[in-house]
Formats: C-alpha cells, structure tokens, sequence
C-alpha cells in the first residue's frame, strides 16, 4: 500500500512538472517582447560575392496576435562597439509572420552592389553592418532592449525567405 502511495505521488509530481515545464518551454505570454524577435542578421551586404544587394535584418512574431512595431527600433554596433546606431520601425508584424528591414548596400562592384535583391521589405534603414562580426538589438522607445544579438560570419547562408 506504502508502494502504491509513493508512486501515485511521485507520478503526480511527474505530471505537474512536466505539464508546467512543457508551458514555460512554448509560452510566450502574450507580452510583445517576448512575441517579437530576431530571426536573421545579415551583413556585408553588396559587396563581393556577397548573395544580398543590402544588409537586413529580419524579426518574427512567434505570437498568436499581431503586435504594432511603431515605437521600436533595431540597433547595431560593432562586435567591439558601444555606440548604437539605429532604425526606426513602424507597422505591425501579423501573427507567426516575418518583419524585413532593409538597411545599406555595398558598392563593391563597380560602384553598385553585388548580390541578388532582397524581396520587398516592410522597414528601411541606412544601418550598414560589417560582414564579420557585430551586435544587434531590438529595442522599444523606453530603452529597453528586448532582445540583443551577437553575430559573426558562418560559411552557410540560409535562404532569405
């Protein structure tokens, strides 16, 4: 009976734990900064053999709502900076849809980008970000930054969508 009693208890606390640990791990909470958020950094935009005509940067609404950017901004800096430069955005971003923002292109080749153009973006910058290594950051007006990203160059491309 003892036996019985214990492994009730310990299969409850399996359950609780498990169930809750299994919403922390999908929830977003409903709260934009945790909706909203850096899906892709691309540097070196337009420059030789670059694949892109411009730098961009791209957020995704993990969220079931839309989530209106206007008091936004995404920042960048060198890998060694402290100064921010930045974009401001607008709009909003639909529910699991993508956010692109333009920034700079190169001028490599001839005086023009090298690369493919990007699709159409919903945001433009003139942020122009190094093809190595730096930080972003997606802030609201107040300050806050609700997500900072490190990048640095990899040998693989994912395709832009």
């Amino acid at each position: 009976m003892k036996q019985l009693q214990c492994l009730s208890f310990l299969l409850i606390l399996f359950l609780s734990l498990s169930s809750s640990s299994a919403q922390n791990t999908s929830k977003t909470g409903g709260f934009p900064w945790e909706q909203v958020v850096i899906s892709q950094v691309y540097g070196g935009g337009g420059n030789t053999s670059a694949p892109y005509q411009n730098d961009f940067i791209e957020l995704i609404n993990r969220g079931g709502t839309s989530v209106n950017l206007t008091g936004w901004s995404v920042q960048y800096t060198s890998a060694a900076g402290v100064s921010w430069n930045s974009t401001s955005l607008s709009g909003t971003i639909s529910p699991y849809g993508y956010y692109l923002i333009q920034e700079a292109a190169g001028s490599s080749c001839a005086g023009s980008p090298c690369g493919a153009v990007l699709p159409t973006p919903d945001n433009t910058g003139t942020l122009t970000m190094s093809a190595s290594a730096g930080k972003v950051a997606l802030v609201k007006t107040s300050g806050y930054r609700y997500e900072h990203r490190g990048f640095r160059r990899v040998r693989h491309q994912r395709k832009l969508l």
